[in-house]
């Protein structure tokens, strides 16, 4: 284990103390369930596995009040804290509770706060809040704003952009905030945005739009000067994108504060710093679009539109041209102007989103020949802009015609592309299989092995002197899957033989170790050894101690002979300590 200084790393606190990068990815590793169990399983100490690349332990030892005093996975990470440990660290800090023995509990002391308020007469109370108002501005601030709706004076506008800007410069060192900096303001305005839920809650729509647009024109200006690898005024514009569409469409809102609401926007969207951090300014256009539809702006929205277009010239402009676009084309469309709207999309059709409408809207009303044409055109100026995505996309569309029309021919001709062109994918090989009879699909897919084996082995042949000529033709990656459809064990088999590396047996051992134990077995022996041989730090000898600690899972015929190579290979290489380290715990694991 690693030893952890009791004094930094907690379980609430090691979202601001971990490497951004590393706690995203084991964020989005939470997300996705990929912790299989997690479970106090002695006093102080957890246990988790992860699914990763592979299955991971992960140990902590965690102290009565949350500290993380060691730690350790067995993936092949050489930093202190791996993306697996802190998704198990997310996990365990929504079931840790803090632990206090028997003797130092105590009842809980009377609340001394409302004995107080109780006792203090409302002339004291004043005198207290005017001393401490003059002696603290930010409490002066917060009694300020609470109490607002008391003064019309008090413009809570202004002092909420106030206080976030001081938020900013709190958090931020020579006009930068680093990912804990961004960390910790985010935190603050984000209490600051559910206080606004609160206010919608109660129907105050005035002071919650305060603190929404002063929010907003804060987040954006952090976006600009900091680390936000964590996500974390991401998720702040996500939340903002939220409360303005609330604020918009809700119906007890004054109609004088929506158009305040859309002026404010109209200002802001201006900046084109809202399309490039983050999608919120694409986000807040579909608000700012319904509130110049309820105003009757037409011309307004219109023109704004177009000013945007103006600017995006460039050559990564495109996602953002075909969103004005699209957005003009629908704006248009709603208000009636359908021919403005149509002259709109034959401009533009260069632009595989506005084709793509016009391509939709032709296979809704059943006019597949206009579609393929359209689609034809659209094939031709993706690959002229070497938009391989675009032509995938397109391919597609035309398989999904084919299938409403019943042309075979072309079903067989994209499903079997795209089964098989770049990596395998199973449900285009069962629609391209599905149209055949049995009989008809053994002679395709007899002629399409022999065809694969050929163009492969001719490739090989050819590439004899060059200097990453493999010693076999690698027939496995490109039939391997096809093999495994069609059940063709034994020659799955030979081509497993053929190219025996240890990645190629374990993808393939659920099918083969089943049907074929002891050639499996000696496949393994050969490959954990010459695995073992090129292996030059702990991690690798980790990782390989974990793969043979699986195949002795899977395969129990192989668990003798697997721990008398880890033996053998002890005693060839008594100088690789690591190694040594990582093998015993195989060879001392009870059974």
């Amino acid at each position: 284990m690693k030893h952890v200084d009791n004094g930094m790393l907690t379980v609430y606190n090691f979202e601001s103390e971990v490497n951004p990068t590393i706690l995203q990815r084991g964020r989005q590793y939470y997300q996705n369930k990929a912790i299989v169990w997690a479970e106090e399983v002695d006093a102080n100490t957890w246990e988790a596995e992860v699914e990763g690349t592979d299955l991971y332990h992960v140990e902590l030892q965690i102290g009565d009040k949350g500290e993380v005093r060691d730690l350790s996975c067995d993936c092949p990470y050489e930093g202190e804290v791996c993306k697996h440990t802190v998704a198990v660290l997310f996990t365990i800090q929504k079931k840790f509770k803090p632990k206090t023995s028997k003797k130092s509990v105590k009842k809980p002391p009377k609340n001394i706060l409302d004995s107080l308020l109780q006792a203090v007469s409302a002339e004291e109370m004043q005198g207290f809040v005017r001393y401490y108002a003059a002696n603290n501005r930010d409490f002066k601030n917060a009694f300020e704003l609470y109490f607002a709706n008391k003064d019309e004076r008090i413009d809570i506008s202004k002092q909420y952009k106030a206080n976030f800007q001081q938020l900013l410069r709190q958090h931020s060192s020579r006009g930068f905030m680093d990912y804990r900096g961004t960390s910790a303001f985010s935190k603050e305005i984000e209490k600051q945005l559910q206080h606004a839920d609160d206010l919608v809650t109660k129907q105050n729509f005035s002071d919650a739009f305060a603190i929404a647009s002063a929010a907003l024109r804060i987040s954006l200006k952090a976006a600009t000067q900091c680390d936000d690898s964590a996500g974390n005024i991401g998720e702040l514009f996500y939340h903002l994108a939220e409360l303005f569409g609330t604020l918009a469409h809700h119906e007890t809102v004054a109609m004088d504060l929506k158009e305040k609401i859309y002026v404010y926007l109209e200002k802001e969207l201006k900046s084109s710093d809202y399309f490039g951090y983050g999608d919120i300014g694409y986000d807040l256009f579909g608000t700012y679009a319904d509130l110049a539809l309820l105003f009757h702006k037409h011309d307004a929205f219109l023109a704004f539109i177009e000013v945007q277009l103006s600017q995006l010239n460039g050559p990564y402009d495109n996602y953002s041209k075909t969103f004005f676009l699209t957005q003009k084309i629908d704006f248009l469309t709603l208000i009636g102007r359908t021919t403005e709207a149509e002259a709109v999309i034959q401009q533009h059709m260069d632009l595989s989103n506005i084709r793509e409408s016009v391509v939709e809207k032709a296979i809704e009303d059943r006019d597949y020949e206009q579609a393929k044409e359209l689609i034809s055109e659209g094939i031709a100026i993706a690959e002229g802009k070497n938009h391989a995505g675009t032509v995938d996309s397109w391919q597609k569309t035309l398989l999904r015609i084919a299938e409403l029309e019943n042309d075979v021919p072309t079903i067989r001709r994209y499903a079997q592309h795209f089964a098989l062109s770049r990596w395998f994918d199973k449900e285009y090989y069962n629609q391209w299989k599905a149209t055949y009879t049995q009989a008809e699909w053994q002679a395709v897919i007899t002629q399409y092995i022999a065809e694969t084996i050929s163009k492969i082995e001719g490739q090989w042949e050819a590439g004899k002197r060059k200097y990453n000529w493999q010693g076999e033709p690698p027939l496995l990656e490109r039939l391997g899957p096809t093999y495994v459809q069609e059940a063709y064990w034994q020659e799955l088999l030979q081509l497993v033989q053929k190219e025996s590396q240890l990645h190629n047996l374990i993808a393939y051992n659920a099918y083969l170790a089943p049907r074929y134990p002891q050639e499996m077995l000696k496949l393994y022996v050969a490959a954990f050894a010459k695995v073992c041989v090129q292996a030059n730090s702990r991690s690798n000898y980790a990782n390989l101690a974990y793969k043979m600690q699986q195949v002795m899972l899977e395969l129990p015929e192989a668990r003798e002979e697997i721990l008398a190579l880890a033996l053998q290979l002890q005693e060839q290489y008594p100088r690789r300590k690591a190694m040594i380290e990582e093998f015993n715990k195989i060879l001392f694991k009870k059974k």
